[in-house]
């Protein structure tokens, strides 16, 4: 008998078969395995659904132990508004180092995290502390502050332009 590979959607759908019968057999008190009930449901061999069940099992354990940091979590809304807590203190001519911006982040209620994870969000951020007069600053890298600089000026342009003016509407 070949083989049935089943995606990741159909592996999700036997797990919850296969939780939904055993949750019948507690509360029925029936002899009949669960999974013989989920065999006979969805025409799948028995070894399939074991091992489905059992690869289920791992998976929920590795997820709960992640290794991922808190970085690639946060959402686009948070980066940005990260982005202009920084524009903001650099405005007002602010000396800013992690602790401060942590500070400040944390008195907004953007997101509560350690200096180290402050400064692996800033990096992912595009920014960089650099040495200028013997003190740290922390500064856009070049390669974003260009592209900014880029959009900055095809959009001054572009603002010029009537084409591409909106109509306002009355």
């Amino acid at each position: 008998m070949p083989r049935e590979i089943l995606n990741a959607q159909s592996r999700k759908l036997v797990l919850n078969v296969l939780e939904y019968f055993q949750n019948k057999k507690e509360t029925t008190k029936e002899n009949v395995s669960a999974i013989a009930c989920a065999v006979e449901a969805l025409k799948l061999s028995p070894r399939t659904i074991s091992r489905i069940r059992h690869e289920g099992a791992r998976d929920t354990m590795v997820s709960a132990n992640r290794n991922a940091p808190k970085t690639r979590d946060l959402s686009d809304d948070v980066k940005s508004q990260i982005r202009s807590i920084i524009y903001t203190m650099t405005a007002k001519k602010d000396f800013i180092t992690r602790e401060k911006l942590r500070e400040e982040l944390k008195q907004k209620h953007v997101v509560d995290v350690c200096t180290t994870t402050l400064g692996l969000i800033l990096k992912d951020l595009g920014f960089r502390f650099r040495k200028d007069n013997g003190r740290r600053a922390l500064m856009e890298q070049p390669h974003i502050a260009s592209k900014r600089i880029h959009f900055l000026r095809e959009y001054m342009k572009n603002a010029v332009c009537e084409e591409y003016r909106p109509k306002r509407l009355q």
